[in-house]
């Protein structure tokens, strides 16, 4: 497991949102056809940045949640 960790490359961002709100929902509310109610998270989003051509940027897993990455999308 270790090893396969170890392993990740650098990862391609075209796109950055900024999530708003995070809450519990279902499928059934964005595509009234589908009869699934099973619980799911649901993601209200803001786009914040579009870059003209993918950006690779080098993923942290141990740091996933930490403005670090942020900026190293932004070089800010």
């Amino acid at each position: 497991m270790i090893m396969q960790l170890a392993e990740v490359r650098a990862v391609l961002v075209k796109d950055l949102y900024l999530i708003k709100i995070a809450r519990i929902g279902t499928k059934a509310e964005i595509h009234p056809a589908n009869k699934d109610t099973e619980p799911r998270l649901v993601f209200e989003l803001e786009l914040l940045l579009q870059y003209p051509d993918y950006k690779p940027i080098q993923p942290n897993i141990f740091h996933t949640y930490r403005d670090t990455t942020l900026l190293a999308v932004t070089d800010k």
